[in-house]
């Protein structure tokens, strides 16, 4: 079974100044925190009685925005992980009877991962360098990068397109890149498939809540929250099947959906999935 949810909240000012709040994890300073995370568009966050100075380090200047990150999980079975990270679009401070709320709407920096970079021409260089090189020049900062045997290239031209040269490069050290909950990953065609031999497995003794409802050929899925589910995640499922009184256990890919938290007590992820064989 699974106890103690946890959140945890990090706060990126444009000027470079870090706030963590955190709830549930038995310390001094517990903030209340709720939020609404769809996968892979905008989330909204609201966090209780903090300072008109974090709402301050909100701000956008010029064409910068402030970073949020959040994190939830629980004490146990299943660690606090990442399940949104962007930039505050929209911040608000409100003072309601003792209460002091800054809510905030926020936006995936999902374009920041393929954006454009100016041609360049690489010479006597192994994929590795250039890769990493080409991450810089686009700024991105947020990747995780596994070389493979990285051969060297008596010449490579990258197009203004991050994604086609990443496209390129990757296919030609046995790689795969792929955007996961803020990050930009690269690795090893192999990694990713032993990856996909470990599926996370949603039963009733893993925080699945009643049986999916079937939406068509898909499944509509409630569960306690769980970090580890996301769009394009394909996971093993098992449930009763009440018309049938029988069980079923299968593979199935995250289509949409959204993690949840408020006061209440709710902490659920909420999402359809796909059959695949």
């Amino acid at each position: 079974m699974i106890f103690g949810q946890q959140i945890e909240v990090k706060l990126e000012s444009v000027d470079g100044r870090t706030k963590v709040f955190k709830s549930g994890f038995e310390i001094e300073n517990d903030f209340h925190i709720e939020f609404t995370v769809e996968f892979g568009k905008q989330f909204s966050l609201k966090i209780y009685n903090v300072l008109r100075e974090t709402y301050l380090m909100c701000e956008k200047k010029g064409k910068e925005f402030a970073n949020v990150e959040i994190f939830a999980g629980y004490k146990e079975e299943v660690e606090p992980g990442l399940i949104a990270s962007g930039s505050v679009v929209e911040s608000l401070y409100n003072i309601s009877n003792v209460d002091r709320v800054l809510e905030l709407k926020c936006s995936p920096k999902v374009t920041e991962l393929y954006s454009m970079i100016q041609p360049e021409t690489f010479y006597d260089l192994p994929v590795n360098n250039i890769i990493t090189m080409l991450l810089s020049r686009a700024g991105i900062e947020k990747y995780k990068y596994t070389p493979n045997n990285s051969p060297t290239l008596k010449q490579f031209t990258a197009t203004k397109n991050l994604k086609t040269n990443l496209d390129i490069l990757c296919k030609l050290d046995g790689l795969v890149h792929y955007f996961k909950k803020g990050i930009l990953y690269i690795e090893p065609n192999e990694s990713a498939k032993a990856k996909a031999g470990y599926l996370l497995l949603l039963d009733r003794e893993s925080g699945l809540i009643q049986s999916p409802e079937k939406k068509g050929v898909d499944l509509q899925v409630k569960s306690l929250l769980n970090p580890n589910i996301g769009i394009g995640e394909i996971i093993r499922i098992k449930y009763m099947d009440n018309a049938k009184n029988s069980e079923i256990e299968g593979s199935y890919k995250v289509l949409s959906g959204k993690h949840s938290a408020n006061l209440s007590g709710q902490f659920y992820s909420e999402f359809l999935a796909r059959s695949v064989s």
